[in-house]
């Protein structure tokens, strides 16, 4: 009996700390994230927005802008902190949350491709997951 209490502990700590991931709820929550987005930032009205989770994990925000993409690193680096505290506030309930990216292209009525100037900033879910608990 003795052998069989840590596993019992583990199985059931595992057992709690599951979270129901559903792809349906992440677009519908895409949507949302669009919605709030283009009203933080007016100039992404006419922009394209791009937004994947990948695995329930990896979360990649596009926007492609000219008006943000010729914003100073500085500007750019404030709005991915800004969308980084939206995306865990979002998708967190939903996803075991790792990586994120936000990709400023000037590309605004397509996706962008490799010989489309971007820049990427990275949006330290895994510390805001940290600073939350």
């Amino acid at each position: 009996m003795k052998k069989l209490l840590p596993i019992i502990a583990i199985a059931l700590t595992s057992l709690t700390a599951c979270k129901e991931t559903d792809s349906a709820k992440n677009v519908a929550t895409n949507e949302e994230m669009r919605k709030e987005l283009k009203q933080l930032y007016p100039s992404l009205s006419v922009a394209h927005i791009g937004i994947d989770v990948h695995e329930f994990k990896d979360v990649t925000i596009i926007l492609g802008d000219k008006e943000l993409f010729a914003e100073p690193d500085a500007k750019k680096e404030e709005i991915a902190k800004n969308i980084a505290e939206m995306t865990y506030k979002m998708y967190n309930e939903n996803n075991y949350l790792d990586k994120g990216t936000v990709i400023f292209t000037p590309v605004e009525d397509r996706l962008h491709n490799s010989s489309d100037p971007v820049k990427e900033y990275d949006m330290h879910l895994t510390d805001i997951a940290k600073a939350h608990k």
